[in-house]
């Protein structure tokens, strides 16, 4: 698993985000599930988010005040990135 997390995090191919489409809209049902009990929240916190490929962060951002991202790259870790 951890040898595919690098691969992903490293691969900045043009179609990358139309990849991860069908996954980011089921992604998306499940907040929109969470959301119908509640329209809108003031926070959100989002762990192991990455780069965000499975996110709908501009949906996201119509639902919440603040989204709060976390994720750790331990090759990145300690490098100034």
């Amino acid at each position: 698993m951890e040898t595919f997390q690098r691969e992903i995090n490293h691969n900045r191919e043009e179609f990358r985000k139309m990849r991860w489409k069908l996954h980011r809209l089921k992604v998306t049902g499940l907040f929109d599930a969470a959301f119908s009990k509640r329209e809108n929240v003031d926070k959100v916190a989002i762990v192991g988010a990455g780069n965000c490929d499975d996110l709908d962060i501009e949906y996201l951002a119509t639902k919440c005040n603040s989204i709060y991202l976390f994720d750790i790259d331990m090759e990145r870790h300690g490098k100034g990135y």
